[in-house]
């Protein structure tokens, strides 16, 4: 049966068109065409389609595409749905791929076949694509179980740096939860400051794409406690459906106490080389070619050989085929100065196979040319049998439950009981662990409200993120002692994966309050730096009612810079609500109560803008928490940064709404007239064709320019030194025609946005050239008091004066075709850098445009 595919358009040349090439490109397809999304739900709820293909604009009060793409979601349908249309609005585009498109595909291509080709081409594709979607669904569930018991760490980078995904041992290795790490800069949180700079510059560079990720590297990550811990790191760039490089993934092996092992060594090389021989691990140095240059006594013990039989040896010879293989790829990556740990079988002179456990490193001669490999060699074949034989032992599970220092304890899930204590909680509770075996785990819980308390936490967790980690409670001892704890809950499910109890694993930290506690005794010390840091800040704590829900703040403290902003006086404001202080709702964020009340009460930061109508100013307000139910909200005026921004879309907006209008008026017209010229080629020659299709394609790339310009914007990206001299004498070459001399002095460089620089002279020239039919255009520097000012004058024929006040003015032309659009973008791009543009009064034409010396 073929592929059945609905054709929605309001133009029905447009349908013609398509229902021909469709059917021309692939036999198998059956097309149904209609002009309105109004029949097209009809069509639908009678029909069974494999894909729809649908225009966006379908008629003046119409229902348009992306309607119809909205429909078609909300009833559940997944039936492939390919936008295609003349329009170019990139909002349209994000839309409809938002709304569930498979494919936004615009119609204003030159090679009509090729156009359509595409278009079959993606039909085919998305149709195939439900079962391609269940493999992949089934392939991120294994990987998302890979993730959760790996070895390694897991973490996932996008192109700014910021984590988007962690492995639970990435939260082991660096002490934090992961909600702690995902959404953070990598490198400021996790990389020290010392290699912050060298390593995020290294980033920058491969989301570039300027260098290739390297195989396998070595740098520190900082922890939560301020630990430096050595990683082993092999990344690769993560890319979008078009191989745009949009991240990283990157595994790694915390390598912290081999490498002080490995440092130690090489110490000890240095002051005691003669101990080489008597050192436990095996030590092997060989040449590019495998050939033994030098082992150690060990080395020679753990193979069975003399160190004299060993040094005539190659390493090959040694190693089964599978290895030789390995070992001779490790050469390789040896030459390129890349260190590794690999595990390899080798052969006993006595034909044992040994499992060995081999460190290397590139071995260099005074020139630092890499010849051979020293290997540090741990003969691990006992520890891997050991290995085997834990997993397979169930008695050696039980030693280590029992050895734990922390508390666990193991309950059934439909009684609350206690079914397997650890040790350890025995000693944390103070029952024995007959005591505690058989009882609920009220038994433990201070009183049935803080029981419920603590379930009310639990069940949430496990139905959110599968665990209950690091949870802070009180529980009571058997002697009556209330203590603070810290809890990880953990599901036990069956093979049918029905939950049927609990693993707690609790610590005792009372010392780690008791911390805490002299921790915040020492804030007096640092409070000067709170009173003198020019960021508004003021300390709160929460108000929560019966339920829990926040509803208010009291302003517990505040600093100098708090007051300067706000204009509230800490003497007025200290111990009152903040709904008794403030005089609305959207003063210094009183309506985002519940973001605070998150902070406070999780530990959660928040960030957001607010604008005070008491004060008529923007602030950015960062919220963070260092205590339950208190919370710090620093605040910073933006307000200019807010006005600026507004500004600035608003421009840009007017600029590509209008582009973007024409265009997609346009593209449709010359979209059909391609097509009947397509049509009357097929059917003979004409010699008429060649000559309406250049022309065609001339005007096609007349909309594609202004497209192009209106999306480029107004707002000046980056900023780079450019020669002037260098680019005003590539304009002139490209856009003066022949006959119009350039004369040009002495100019200089200037930093600025490159392309937007092009245009400001592309389009002065164009001008002259266009209006004044001169002989010379002119470019000549003159330094000022404000600045340099660059004066660009021609020789033909003047404005006349009473034009010149409209000059800049958009819309403004002479000419009877003419849009007059240059010079009013002109001024625009100018006036974005910061510069300054006008019309010299001078008998010859002249603009001067100044640049300032604080712009330079």
């Amino acid at each position: 049966m073929g592929i059945r595919v609905l054709v929605v358009d309001d133009d029905k040349d447009l349908l013609t068109l398509i229902d021909k090439f469709l059917v021309k490109e692939h036999q198998g397809f059956e097309v149904t065409s209609t002009i309105s999304a109004q029949d097209a739900v009809r069509k639908l709820e009678e029909e069974h389609f494999d894909a729809i293909v649908c225009d966006y604009y379908l008629g003046v009060g119409e229902m348009n595409g992306l309607e119809l793409l909205e429909w078609l979601r909300a009833s559940q349908s997944s039936i492939p749905f390919i936008m295609f249309t003349g329009r170019s609005r990139e909002e349209v585009a994000i839309r409809a791929l938002n709304l569930g498109a498979d494919l936004y595909l615009k119609k204003d291509q030159e090679d009509l076949r090729n156009l359509f080709v595409e278009l079959v081409h993606h039909i085919k594709s998305s149709v195939g694509s439900v079962q391609m979607e269940k493999t992949l669904r089934e392939e991120r569930s294994q990987f998302q179980k890979y993730l959760a018991v790996a070895g390694v760490m897991i973490v996932a980078l996008d192109s700014d740096g910021i984590v988007t995904l962690v492995n639970r041992k990435s939260c082991e290795v660096l002490g934090y939860d992961s909600k702690e790490i995902i959404g953070k800069d990598w490198f400021k949180t996790f990389i020290p400051k010392s290699l912050r700079e060298e390593v995020h510059r290294t980033f920058t560079s491969l989301m570039k794409g300027d260098i290739e990720p390297v195989e396998c590297f070595e740098n520190p990550v900082l922890t939560k406690n301020g630990e430096e811990r050595i990683t082993a790191w092999h990344n690769t760039v993560l890319t979008d459906g078009t191989g745009k490089i949009v991240g990283t993934l990157g595994s790694g092996e915390d390598i912290t106490e081999r490498k002080r092992a490995e440092e130690a060594l090489r110490q000890s090389e240095l002051r005691y080389h003669d101990l080489l021989m008597a050192l436990p691990e095996g030590i092997g140095i060989t040449d590019l070619d495998e050939n033994l240059t030098y082992v150690n006594q060990s080395f020679s013990n753990m193979l069975g050989y003399s160190v004299e039989e060993l040094v005539q040896k190659n390493v090959l010879d040694l190693t089964p085929v599978d290895g030789q293989r390995k070992i001779k790829a490790e050469t390789e990556r040896r030459k390129r100065y890349v260190t590794s740990t690999y595990e390899l079988q080798m052969i006993r002179k006595d034909g044992e196979l040994r499992q060995f456990n081999i460190s290397t490193l590139p071995q260099k001669d005074n020139e630092g040319n890499v010849i051979g490999t020293i290997g540090v060699v741990s003969d691990i074949t006992e520890r891997k049998r050991a290995e085997k034989a834990l997993r397979a032992s169930e008695q050696l599970l039980k030693s280590t439950f029992d050895s734990l220092s922390e508390a666990i304890l193991v309950i059934e899930t439909d009684t609350e009981k206690i079914v397997n204590c650890n040790p350890a909680a025995e000693s944390v509770f103070g029952y024995s662990r007959h005591e505690m075996l058989g009882q609920k785990t009220s038994l433990l819980h201070v009183d049935q409200t803080t029981q419920g308390e603590f379930e009310g936490n639990l069940y949430p967790a496990i139905e959110e993120i599968g665990i209950l980690d690091r949870f802070e409670f009180r529980m009571k001892r058997s002697d009556g002692t209330v203590f603070p704890t810290e809890h990880s809950v953990t599901p036990l499910k069956n093979e049918q994966g029905t939950r049927v109890g609990w693993v707690t694993v609790i610590h005792d930290i009372t010392e780690n309050k008791l911390a805490e506690k002299a921790l915040r005794e020492s804030e007096v010390r640092y409070r000067s730096l709170f009173d003198n840091t020019p960021v508004g800040l003021a300390v709160q704590e929460i108000v929560v009612d019966e339920s829990g829900r926040a509803i208010d703040f009291v302003f517990i403290d505040a600093n100098e810079g708090f007051e300067a902003l706000t204009g509230l006086r800490k003497d007025d404001i200290i111990g009152k609500c903040a709904s008794h202080v403030l005089t609305s709702g959207g003063e210094l964020g009183l309506d985002r109560i519940d973001v605070y009340g998150k902070v406070a009460l999780t530990g959660a930061r928040a960030r957001f803008d607010q604008y005070s109508e008491a004060l008529g100013r923007w602030f950015s307000v960062t919220a963070y928490s260092s205590e339950k139910n208190f919370f710090i909200a620093a605040y910073t005026d933006v307000t200019e940064q807010k006005k600026a921004y507004e500004d600035l879309k608003q421009q840009k907006k007017e600029l590509s709404d209008f582009a973007h209008t024409m265009s997609h008026d346009l593209n449709n017209y010359f979209f059909k007239i391609r097509g009947l010229v397509h049509l009357l080629e097929s059917k003979g020659e004409n010699p008429e064709i060649h000559g309406i299709q250049l022309l065609m394609a001339e005007m096609s790339n007349l909309i594609q320019h202004s497209i192009a310009l209106a999306d480029a914007g107004l707002v000046i990206d980056k900023k780079q030194k450019i020669d002037l001299a260098h680019l005003v004498h590539d304009v002139a070459a490209r856009h003066l025609p022949e006959g119009i001399a350039l004369v040009q002095g002495s100019l200089l460089s200037v930093m600025a946005d490159e392309i937007k620089l092009l245009q400001i002279f592309q389009n002065l020239f164009r001008n002259a050239a266009e209006h004044g039919s001169p002989t010379t255009v002119e470019v000549q520097r003159y330094n000022s008091e404000e600045g340099i000012r660059i004066v660009i004058s021609n020789d033909g024929k003047p404005i006349p004066n009473d034009l010149r006040p409209n000059v800049f003015q958009r819309g403004f032309t002479t000419k009877e075709k003419g849009k007059g659009y240059g010079l009013s973008i002109v001024k625009k791009l100018v006036e974005a850098h910061g510069w300054q543009i006008k019309l010299i009064d001078t008998p010859e034409t002249a603009f001067e445009i100044l640049i300032p010396n604080a712009a330079r």
